[in-house]
């Protein structure tokens, strides 16, 4: 059988392409069934632009700059919120630790020292993502597994994180897209 994809001649009982990675449709022959093989149609090719791509193939690169672009997202919108606690929490003169209360007012400047330890893990999240839109973006053989798990963890992150996971748990999750991971993962 040729590849719909790529043209190279695939061995028989072979389900995705070597070379490209493609979904190889294999039509029924007589020896398998009861009727003639004229009675089947033949598998039709692909429709123009798809060229055979499975469901990994069409979303990975997306997924990977959308993992990105996520992490990016996190870190502006943990600077706004992290500048506006710092400026509630210790008034505009003090420091991050909240050790200076010269304004008047409420200051819960036992809560100050939290800033820098949301900040962190904050941070830490946010280069998690981006690894995670990296991995993908490479085709690590270990990037589908690491996007799973942040996929399910980022869950809760509503509505851009939850979106994100669905998405990346829809491409990525069933048991066809780790066989067809590996083959773009095995690629050079």
């Amino acid at each position: 059988m040729i590849c719909a994809g790529c043209g190279v001649t695939v061995a028989q009982g072979v389900n995705f392409c070597p070379r490209c990675g493609a979904a190889i449709q294999w039509a029924p022959t007589a020896a398998y069934s009861n009727q003639p093989a004229a009675q089947y149609a033949p598998v039709q090719p692909p429709p123009p632009g798809f060229a055979g791509r499975t469901r990994v193939q069409t979303h990975v690169q997306t997924l990977g700059i959308l993992w990105c672009v996520y992490a990016g997202y996190r870190l502006l919108r943990a600077v706004l919120v992290l500048t506006v606690m710092h400026t509630f929490l210790t008034g505009w003169g003090g420091s991050w630790w909240g050790d200076s209360m010269t304004n008047s007012g409420f200051h819960p400047s036992w809560l100050a020292p939290l800033i820098p330890v949301i900040g962190f893990f904050t941070l830490l999240w946010c280069c998690l993502a981006a690894f995670t839109g990296y991995s993908l973006l490479k085709r690590k053989p270990w990037g589908r597994t690491l996007a799973i798990v942040v996929a399910i963890l980022t869950l809760i992150k509503i509505p851009v994180g939850t979106a994100l996971g669905i998405y990346t748990l829809w491409a990525l999750a069933p048991d066809t897209s780790s066989a067809e991971y590996q083959v773009l993962a095995s690629r050079p």
